[in-house]
Parts: C-alpha cells; sequence; structure tokens
C-alpha cells in the first residue's frame, strides 16, 4: 500500500488524518493517487456547473473503476447517484470519532465565505436544490434529484475529513433522534417544527 506523504515536510501521513502530525501542515486530499486515468468519453461531454468549463471523465481503477467527471479548470466534481457514497466508502476505511476536529474543520472551511448561487445540473441544466450533506458536516452541496450531485474544490476533502473523525456516525445518531422525536410528537397529535439541515 503507498504511504501518503505531506505536501511541506514529506513525513508520512495517519492513515485516518491528512494533518501531518511532524510539520501541521493540513494537505488537501488527491484522488489522483488512487490509480486515476482520464477517459476520452465524446459522448458524455458536461460542462461544469461552476466555471461551465467541458469536464472530463476519470476512472478511479481501484475503487471498482468509478467514473466521475472532474472540471480541469476549477476542480469541481460531478458524481452520479451514489456515486459519492460509494467513494467516502472507498475513501474512509478508519474513523475515530472526534467531535472538537469536527468543529475546527468547520471553522477552518467557515473563514471561507462565498455567495450564494444556484447551480445547473450538467446532464440536464435544471437548476440544482443547495442541501446540508449531513448534520455538522458545514457543506451545502448542490444537488438534482435526477442526475446527482456538484462539488466545489475542496468540498470532497472537506467531506473526508468530516466521516473520518465520525461525522458519518455523527449524522446517523442525531437523524435516529430526529425520528424519535417526531413519532413522539405525531403520537400526541402535535405537528413538529419543521428541521433545517435534514
Amino acid at each position: 500500500m503507498k504511504v501518503k506523504r505531506c505536501i511541506t515536510c514529506s513525513a508520512p501521513l495517519p492513515s485516518n488524518s491528512s494533518v501531518c502530525e511532524y510539520c501541521g501542515n493540513n494537505n488537501p486530499l488527491d484522488i489522483t493517487d488512487q490509480n486515476m486515468s482520464i477517459i476520452d468519453n465524446c459522448d458524455k461531454i458536461r460542462s461544469c456547473p461552476h466555471c461551465k468549463t467541458a469536464m472530463e471523465t476519470v476512472r478511479l481503477d481501484e475503487c471498482s473503476g468509478l467514473e466521475i467527471e472532474r472540471c480541469p479548470k476549477c476542480f469541481g466534481f460531478f458524481f452520479d447517484l451514489n456515486e459519492l457514497e460509494e467513494l467516502l466508502d472507498y475513501l474512509v476505511r478508519e474513523t475515530v470519532e472526534d467531535k472538537e476536529s469536527i468543529d475546527k474543520i468547520n471553522e477552518y472551511t467557515s473563514n471561507f465565505s462565498t455567495d450564494v448561487t444556484y447551480k445547473r445540473c450538467p446532464v440536464c441544466h435544471a437548476r440544482m436544490r443547495r442541501l446540508n450533506f449531513g448534520y455538522k458536516s458545514g457543506i451545502i452541496y448542490d444537488f438534482c434529484d435526477d442526475h446527482g450531485i456538484f462539488l466545489d474544490s475542496g468540498e470532497l476533502d472537506h467531506l473526508v475529513k468530516w466521516c473520518r473523525h465520525g461525522g458519518a456516525e455523527l449524522n446517523r445518531v442525531y437523524k435516529k433522534k430526529l425520528k424519535e422525536r417526531k413519532r413522539y410528537v405525531y403520537t400526541r397529535g402535535f405537528r413538529p417544527a419543521r428541521c433545517s439541515g435534514i
């Protein structure tokens, strides 16, 4: 198995983190080290929802040959339905529950404020919805009900870090509690207040 190294000091990185234990550098996720190959796929040309550049299709050979679209200009990713979950399952093999780290990841991302824009699906060109990926993930992604998910540059890296620090499990617990709360309220004849972030 290939050892991942810090881009600043070349020290080996921990298996469940992108933060270097030696120099403290936060290394960005690079899926190009996953035996990636670019596919010449003329019948599936899609324009990037962010910058309108023609996206390239890349195949991740180690991840069951998963094919995703990547923008060569802004480095955004478009995932067909269920592809993002498949990639996250592959990239996140070990998790450590650490709520403090999740808060730090989100705090770091929140420093980069971006204007809210509704992007168009690269397949059907319909306006995509903006949804919160999960409880305390800090990621608002663009979603087309029929075709998939678009992540801006850096958001895939953020989601992998969130999952590695127990974010996915935190989300499952939150949804379970919410479901129980709704059931409790409905059995008493009250309509629950609408909950945000779900």
